[in-house]
């Protein structure tokens, strides 16, 4: 019996150490081991191409042309009054256009002419003495037709004027040197002058009107042609 009792005691010993031996051994490290991180912010130069054109809203003077009876020398009086935005002659463009972003292109183009308010009048569209048939001007000497207006850009380094009807063309006098050109921070001055149409119908009653030009940002891949 007591051999019996001492067997017992060693084989608990024996289990007791084994238990021990394990609680007191480290564990293997997870494999891979750990890792941390922190976030890095950066700032890139702006990508995208806009246009800004200020002012936003010009007045057109300078009014000339029209024959008697309806000639006018403070509105646009017909056939083909004109207006100026600026004073070539003088050096005034008073347009300045900025173009920001990747390099590309600084198109233009013309809408139509509205009547303000709730006056009645028929729109201008614009029109091109040299341009294709569908936007060519009808009336006589390649001046605006019936219900057709012109719009012709001038800047202080071009040295000729710029037709340009409601279709993009290349902006020539954004940069005459290098075409319509532009990369970022460039900017050019540049004024207007507008041809009336040779008349209007009897029923409008409009004496104020607002045209728009507007320029646009393109990128290298478009195709672009001087007109």
């Amino acid at each position: 019996m007591r051999s019996l009792l001492v067997i017992a005691a060693i084989v608990v010993g024996g289990f007791l150490v084994i238990h021990v031996g394990k609680a007191v051994t480290a564990k293997d490290p997870p494999p891979g081991g750990h890792s941390g991180s922190t976030a890095v912010s950066l700032s890139t130069m702006q990508t995208y191409r806009t246009i800004t054109v200020s002012p936003t809203a010009v007045t057109c003077g300078g009014y000339r042309r029209g024959a008697y009876p309806n000639r006018s020398k403070g509105a646009m009086g017909f056939p083909n009054g004109t207006c100026a935005v600026g004073n070539r002659v003088k050096g005034k463009d008073p347009i300045k256009i900025t173009y920001n972003g990747m390099q590309g292109f600084v198109y233009v183009h013309a809408g139509w002419a509205m009547p303000n308010g709730n006056d009645v009048g028929t729109p201008w569209k614009p029109c091109s003495s040299t341009g294709q048939r569908a936007v060519r001007c009808t009336g006589p000497n390649g001046l605006p037709g019936y219900d057709q207006y012109m719009v012709r850009t001038f800047s202080p380094e071009a040295g000729m004027l710029t037709q340009i009807t409601g279709n993009n063309v290349c902006d020539m006098n954004f940069r005459p040197a290098h075409g319509c050109y532009a990369s970022r921070g460039n900017s050019q001055r540049e004024g207007l002058y507008i041809t009336g149409p040779s008349k209007i119908p009897g029923t409008d009653t409009a004496q104020s009107w607002t045209a728009w030009v507007i320029w646009t940002a393109e990128p290298q891949s478009i195709r672009h042609h001087p007109k």
